[in-house]
């Protein structure tokens, strides 16, 4: 009994002893929840030895179309079953750009992280005095100089201006060749910007868009234009557009002058007014036998936004020397950039290569120490701060800035109220260091991004002129009105000459020739109103003595050669590869 009274006495002391193990334990389980939750949340979080300002690069890196942000009220994107990317047109343009399929979330700002914050740790000092000596001969260019690449590039060039006589070899070519069919490619006319830098701190500096097309008429210098306002007012009062697209139904006339953002300008209806007549006057007598035979054999298509839909009835109008509401009819609007049918929209690969694409760029631009130099000036400039999360991404400040050079309008300032001369080189180098980047790369990535992105327009295209080469009579002339990403990938695409970022009003050209003596087909490129087809990659080697392609070398690229070179003996299955 004493022994037995002393093993139960124990018992309890036993038990008491292992509690505070079972607290250990769960104090031990708690703490590793606490720290798998912890590093869980640190994932979506800047990395640590990411540079703050690096998620600020992933903005979107093509400019001119619509993210799926505002996709239903605001002319973005969605994506509907099965992977088709939809462009709704609508008010206000969403923000960010990209290309079809590539949904882009954000607002096109850099998203503000723990990192992002000021800090007064010497690093950032240091930063600090760097921006404090930038200077005009720092950044490479003088003043004048920046001047003279500005009006050479971006005023004549990228602006495109209206009263810039039009030139091309389009419809010209050789005795003993008949034109049969031509397939353009082109870019909406001059438009408002699609972004905005935020508020500006104690900044009056408000530009202001008049996008009325009657008032425009009185300060343009333009017969066209005015001869087109004067008829499209006249219908708007007799009312007498009942077969006109709803879009059309509100033209910009008459009305308070007030632009929305991605808006279509006068100058942009009168790019494509311009355009619509040189072709015309190119066509007028190779494609048919007389001008007035062009409105049977002509396609017009679109993309969903209103600017391009507006730039296609203005090129109409310029082609068939008159064109009413009614005919805007004859507009068919699709749902993407790459005028894809429908049954090859959906491209999960395609996707991955942008984001690599866009991937490429960022790393490129953060590796440039005068270009961070410039974008840190341009932030403190306006805000005060070195900090370049405080500005849109870089293309988007780019195309702010574009838009303002285009119509001769002052460059953002701060509280100041004015922009320094040095001030004013910044932004200079800020659009000539992102016109180089763009503009100079077309290996890689950006080859394989214009490939897989060229396939669907390039099938579209051979199939029409297909059957032209069997004797079907229409359609032999198809407009395509898209954006500077439908321009982009087909010169990365086909290895063809650029001067740089695909200008307002810009277009590639494919021609389809019959020699007048036999069956023979030929295919002819051309790009910025130039013959570029010795360029054309499925040309090389194949070109005849009178210089054109033959109409068989695109039918084996179409059908076999490029997705041969994506391992894939279709554009569905490369689709859903990983490159």
């Amino acid at each position: 009994m004493p022994s037995q009274n002393r093993s139960q006495s124990r018992q309890p002391s036993g038990v008491m002893r292992s509690l505070p193990r079972t607290r250990v334990c769960l104090v031990l389980v708690c703490c590793c929840v606490a720290i798998i939750l912890w590093l869980t949340l640190e994932q979506g979080r800047t990395p640590s030895n990411e540079n703050p300002e690096a998620r600020w690069f992933h903005a979107k890196i093509i400019p001119d179309v619509e993210t799926n942000a505002q996709a239903h009220h605001s002319g973005g994107v969605q994506h509907h079953p099965g992977g088709v990317l939809v462009m709704q047109d609508g008010e206000e343009e969403g923000k960010g750009k990209h290309y079809p399929g590539h949904g882009v979330g954000g607002d096109g700002r850099g998203k503000k992280t723990g990192d992002s914050k000021p800090n007064k740790s010497k690093k950032k000092n240091k930063e600090k005095t760097k921006y404090e000596e930038v200077e005009v001969k720092d950044l490479g260019m003088k003043e004048e100089e920046a001047e003279r690449w500005i009006k050479e590039n971006i005023k004549t060039g990228y602006c495109n201006p209206p009263d810039r006589e039009i030139t091309g070899e389009e419809g010209k070519f050789k005795p003993g060749f008949n034109l049969k069919a031509a397939y353009v490619v082109a870019r909406h006319g001059d438009r408002t910007p699609m972004q905005e830098f935020a508020d500006i701190p104690n900044s009056n500096w408000h530009p202001q868009w008049n996008c009325d097309l009657k008032q425009a008429s009185k300060t343009i210098t333009s017969d066209t234009l005015k001869r087109f306002v004067d008829q499209m007012q006249a219908e708007i009062i007799k009312g007498d557009m009942t077969g006109a697209l709803g879009t059309f139904k509100n033209l910009p006339v008459n009305h308070n002058g007030i632009c929305k953002k991605s808006q279509l300008t006068p100058i942009g209806w009168l790019q494509h007014l311009e355009l619509g007549t040189f072709f015309r006057k190119a066509y007028g007598r190779t494609l048919v036998q007389n001008q007035e035979l062009l409105r049977d054999v002509s396609n017009f298509q679109s993309t969903m936004n209103l600017r391009t839909q507006q730039s296609a009835f203005a090129f109409m109008y310029g082609f068939f020397e008159k064109a009413t509401l009614n005919d805007t009819i004859r507009i068919k609007t699709v749902p993407n950039v790459n005028f894809c049918p429908l049954d090859m929209c959906a491209c999960p690969a395609l996707d991955h290569l942008i984001k690599d694409k866009e991937a490429q760029h960022a790393k490129l631009m953060r590796g440039n120490p005068k270009f961070m130099n410039v974008m840190r000036s341009v932030a403190q400039t306006l805000y005060g701060t070195t900090l370049i999360t405080t500005l849109p991404g870089i293309n988007q400040v780019a195309e702010i800035l574009t838009t303002l050079v285009c119509h001769n309008m002052p460059y953002p300032y701060g509280s100041s109220g004015t922009i320094t001369p040095i001030q004013h080189a910044v932004y200079h180098k800020l659009l000539e260091e992102t016109w180089v980047s763009q503009s100079h790369v077309k290996d890689g990535t950006y080859e394989k991004v214009g490939r897989m992105f060229i396939q669907p327009l390039l099938t579209d295209m051979l199939r029409t002129m297909y059957k032209i080469t069997q004797g079907v009579s229409k359609p032999r002339f198809v407009f395509n009105s898209g954006h500077d990403i439908t321009i982009r990938p087909i010169v990365d695409g086909l290895k063809l000459s650029s001067p740089g970022w695909p200008h307002y009003a810009s277009r590639v050209v494919f021609e389809l020739w019959g020699r007048a003596t036999s069956k023979e087909h030929f295919l002819r490129v051309l790009a910025y109103g130039k013959d570029q087809t010795d360029k054309v990659q499925f040309c090389k080697g194949k070109m005849t003595a009178d210089g054109l392609c033959p109409f068989s070398a695109l039918v084996s690229f179409v059908e076999k050669e490029n997705m041969e070179y994506f391992y894939s003996e279709s554009y569905r299955d490369a689709c859903t590869r990983t490159y």
